[in-house]
C-alpha cells in the first residue's frame, strides 16, 4: 500500500511540478514586463473575483464533497450528470451578474484604489469572470481522473492558465501595459477550452463518463442531499478563507504601491513547496482513506499517515528554512530584471521571508484535513475555518497600523497554527500519538540544524553567483 502511495504522488508531483514551474514563468514574465506597481496591482486584481470563485466552487471544495459521495452513490453516472448540470446552470448564471455589474463589485472590494483604476480593472474582469465557468467543467472532469487514481493529467493540465498569460505577455510585448492585460484575458479564456478538450481526451474509456451520457439519456436522478450537506459546510469553511483574503486585500490596496504585489509574488513561492508536499500527497492518499475508513481499517490506515507524516514533516521543514534564509537570493533569482528593481527584492523578500513559516503548520493540516472530510465531519472543518477567519482579520486589523503589509504574513502564521490544532484535536490526540514516532522526528530536526547552517554558510557564494 505504501509503495503505491508513493508511485501515485510521484506522478502526481510531476504535474503539480510542471504547473508551479509555469507559475513560476507567468510572474517572472508578469516581473519584467509589469514590474511592481500599477499594471501588476491590475493584473492581480482583474483575476481576484474568479480566483476566489473559483476556489469556493472548484478544486479542493468540491472534491472534498464530489469524491467521498461518488465513492457512496450506487449510480455514480446520475448523480455527476445532475451535479455538473446543477452547477453549470448556477456558474453561468453568477458569471453573467458578475460581468454586467463589474464595476460595482471592483470599486466595493478594492476601496482603495482610484476610479480610473476601477474602471479599467472592472473592464478587464467582466472577461476574466467567464473563466469560472469553464474552470468549474475542467475540475469536474479532474475529479473524474482523480477517483480513478490517474493524477498526472488533472495535475497538468492546471499550468494551462499561467502559460496562456506568460504566451499573451509575450506576444503582445510591443503593446503597451493595458493592452497587454487584455490579451492575457482572452488567451486565459482560450487556454480553458484547451485544458477541458485535453481532460475528456484521458477520459475517452472511463466507465464513469460513459454512465453519464447513457444517465443523461434515460433523465435518470437520485437524491443529491447528503452531497449538498457535505459541500455547502465546505463551502462555508471555504468562504472564510475568501474572505479573509477580501479583507486582506482591500486593506492592502490602502497601503502604498506594490503591496498587493508583493504579497502574490510572495504567495506564489511559498505555495511551491505546499503544493508539491501537501497538496500532491493528500491528493493522491485522499481515495486510498476513504476506503480505508470505509473499510474500518483502522491500523492500515495510521500506518499510511505515519509515513505520509513524517516525510511531510521533513520536506516542508527543509522549504521553510531555505525559503526563510534564502528570501532575497530566492526573489532577486526569480524577478529581478526588466521593470522589478532592487527596492522591489528586498520589500517583496520580507515579506517572502514571513510568509514561508506558514507552510510547516499549513502543510500538515492537508493530512489531518483529509482525515477529517473522509469522516464527513465538513462541518466540523467549516467551523474552524470560520474561527481562523475572524481571528486573521482581527490581528491584520491590529497589526497593519506598526508592519504594513508584513501584518499579513504574521496574521496567516497565527492562523495556521490555530488550524492545525484544531485539526489534531478533531483528529484525536491518541491517534496523533499512535503515528508520531520519536526516532523519526529526532532524525529531521538534527537534520533540519545541520541544513540551515550549511544554508548560512553557502548564502555568501549563492549571493557572489547571482
Amino acid at each position: 500500500m505504501n509503495l503505491k502511495i508513493i508511485k501515485k504522488y510521484l506522478s502526481n508531483l510531476f504535474g503539480i511540478l510542471f504547473s508551479r514551474i509555469s507559475g513560476f514563468l507567468r510572474d517572472l514574465c508578469l516581473a519584467n514586463y509589469l514590474g511592481a506597481g500599477y499594471f501588476s496591482d491590475l493584473f492581480f486584481v482583474m483575476i481576484r473575483l474568479p480566483s476566489i470563485f473559483r476556489a469556493l466552487f472548484t478544486e479542493g471544495v468540491f472534491n472534498q464533497s464530489f469524491l467521498p459521495n461518488l465513492a457512496a452513490s450506487q449510480k455514480k453516472g446520475a448523480f455527476c450528470i445532475q451535479i455538473l448540470c446543477i452547477f453549470c446552470t448556477f456558474l453561468a448564471i453568477l458569471c453573467l451578474i458578475i460581468s454586467v455589474f463589474s464595476k460595482f463589485f471592483i470599486s466595493l472590494i478594492f476601496f482603495g484604489f482610484d476610479d480610473n483604476f476601477i474602471k479599467e480593472a472592472a473592464s478587464l474582469n467582466a472577461i476574466n469572470i467567464w473563466y469560472l465557468l469553464l474552470i468549474f467543467i475542467a475540475c469536474f472532469f479532474a475529479s473524474l481522473l482523480n477517483y480513478s487514481n490517474r493524477f498526472f493529467i488533472s495535475s497538468i493540465s492546471a499550468s494551462f492558465f499561467n502559460l496562456a498569460c506568460v504566451f499573451a505577455l509575450i506576444y503582445a510585448k510591443e503593446y503597451d501595459k493595458l493592452e497587454k492585460l487584455y490579451f492575457v484575458s482572452y488567451f486565459i479564456i482560450c487556454s480553458s477550452f484547451v485544458q477541458i478538450i485535453l481532460l475528456l481526451l484521458a477520459l475517452k474509456s472511463n466507465k464513469i463518463l460513459k454512465a453519464m451520457f447513457l444517465s443523461f439519456r434515460k433523465k435518470s436522478k437520485i437524491s443529491l442531499k447528503n452531497f449538498f450537506k457535505n459541500f455547502f459546510s465546505s463551502l462555508l469553511g471555504a468562504s472564510s478563507t475568501q474572505i479573509n483574503s477580501l479583507v486582506e486585500i482591500s486593506l492592502a490596496s490602502t497601503l502604498v504601491s506594490a503591496s498587493i504585489s508583493y504579497m502574490n509574488y510572495a504567495t506564489r513561492i511559498y505555495q511551491l513547496p505546499l503544493a508539491l508536499i501537501a497538496i500532491a500527497f493528500t491528493q493522491v492518499f485522499f481515495p486510498t482513506l476513504i476506503r480505508l475508513i470505509k473499510a474500518n481499517e483502522k491500523e492500515q490506515m495510521l500506518n499510511s499517515m505515519s509515513m505520509i507524516f513524517h516525510l511531510m514533516l521533513f520536506l516542508l521543514l527543509f522549504a521553510c528554512l531555505g525559503g526563510f534564509i534564502l528570501s532575497e537570493e530566492i526573489i532577486k533569482l526569480l524577478f529581478f530584471r526588466g521593470a522589478f528593481t532592487y527596492l522591489n527584492v528586498l520589500e517583496c523578500a520580507k515579506v517572502l521571508r514571513i510568509y514561508i513559516l506558514c507552510i510547516v503548520p499549513l502543510g500538515l493540516s492537508r493530512l489531518f484535513l483529509a482525515y477529517i472530510n473522509a469522516n464527513y465531519l465538513h462541518s466540523y472543518a467549516a467551523k474552524i475555518a470560520l474561527i481562523s477567519c475572524v481571528i486573521c482579520i482581527i490581528s491584520s486589523l491590529t497589526l497593519i497600523k506598526f508592519f504594513g503589509v508584513l501584518a499579513f504574513c504574521i496574521s496567516a502564521n497565527i492562523s495556521a497554527w490555530f488550524i492545525f490544532f484544531a485539526y489534531l484535536k478533531c483528529f484525536k490526540i491518541s491517534n496523533f500519538v499512535a503515528i508520531l514516532k520519536l526516532k523519526y522526528c529526532l532524525i529531521i530536526f538534527l537534520s533540519a540544524i545541520i541544513f540551515s547552517f550549511a544554508l548560512i554558510y553557502l548564502k555568501g557564494f549563492i549571493n557572489a553567483f547571482i
